[in-house]
């Protein structure tokens, strides 16, 4: 049985006792790792990883609403047919353009 870590007023859901009317909840640490992993995770999936609405403008306008969606990447601008490494950061964007500077393919996270 886990251990009670702190007793937090509540409305309903986990009722462990009443005063005055007024139910508790007890929160123990897993309760609270949970809640935590719960709330990390849901921030991951909505942050973006591929920008597709890029793809034909103008390399610096793509890495100007890249960072405006992710402030958290570094864009790199990388011409098409460029020997590139095969690692994965997930801080990373490259932003393939052609020759006449514009975005070629949909930039992504890796």
């Amino acid at each position: 049985m886990p251990v009670p870590l702190a007793v937090r007023p509540i409305n309903n859901t986990k009722l462990y006792g009443q005063t005055k009317g007024q139910a508790t909840q007890q929160t123990t640490v897993q309760d609270l790792f949970s809640e935590n992993l719960r709330n990390r995770s849901a921030a991951k999936m909505s942050q973006k990883t591929s920008w597709p609405e890029v793809v034909g403008l103008p390399t610096e306008a793509a890495k100007q609403k890249i960072l405006d969606d992710r402030s958290d990447v570094q864009v790199v601008l990388v011409p098409v047919g460029s020997v590139v490494t095969d690692d994965f950061h997930s801080k990373r964007v490259r932003v393939f353009f052609n020759k006449d500077g514009d975005v070629a393919e949909v930039p992504k996270i890796g």
